[in-house]
């Protein structure tokens, strides 16, 4: 963890200016979704081949996206203000249609994952962002889309993501 007051040294040093950064071997790799599919390759989580891990990088795409619009409100202390961007979201109904494509996305794979036949970090990244948008969005976001539902159900039931769910520090998402 960096100090807020470290921030001003330790900036200068971190690829691009931001966090996360992951040091690998004293490299910094920066960015959550490199991050993300740096660890998931590298521990058998990526797809079968590069145009499976292509396709994941695709669906994760939209759903940044989304996400990106998603976090004005969610980290938004301002009553008035997040009611706005609510009201903004809704209008411009980036959640339910992007929900929408990536439900179309998996329902298209017979397998019921995101791409291919096993658990990738794609599936992981799309059952956390669900799981926080479930947890701070006033109306129900998953109900309405069968095949994400199930993703979520078969993310949960993985052993070792139980047993993390289980056990896992309580933190405010």
């Amino acid at each position: 963890r960096i100090k807020g007051e470290d921030w001003p040294t330790v900036a200068p040093r971190i690829p691009f200016g931001t966090l996360p950064v992951l040091e690998v071997d004293g490299r910094p790799l920066s960015g959550t979704l490199v991050i993300e599919r740096f660890v998931g390759v590298k521990h058998g989580l990526g797809g079968a081949d590069d145009f499976e891990n292509a396709l994941i990088d695709s669906a994760l795409d939209a759903l940044s996206d989304m996400v990106t619009k998603f976090k004005a409100y969610w980290f938004d202390s301002d009553v008035a203000r997040k009611a706005e961007t609510k009201k903004r979201l809704d209008e411009t109904r980036v959640i339910p249609e992007t929900l929408a494509n990536i439900e179309r996305f998996v329902a298209s794979n017979k397998d019921g994952w995101l791409v291919g036949s096993k658990l990738t970090y794609g599936d992981i990244n799309v059952y956390y962002w669900l799981d926080v948008i479930s947890k701070n969005w006033p109306e129900p976001i998953v109900d309405n889309y069968p095949s994400l539902s199930q993703l979520v159900k078969r993310v949960e039931a993985q052993p070792r993501i139980a047993k993390w769910i289980k056990e896992r520090p309580v933190t405010k998402t």
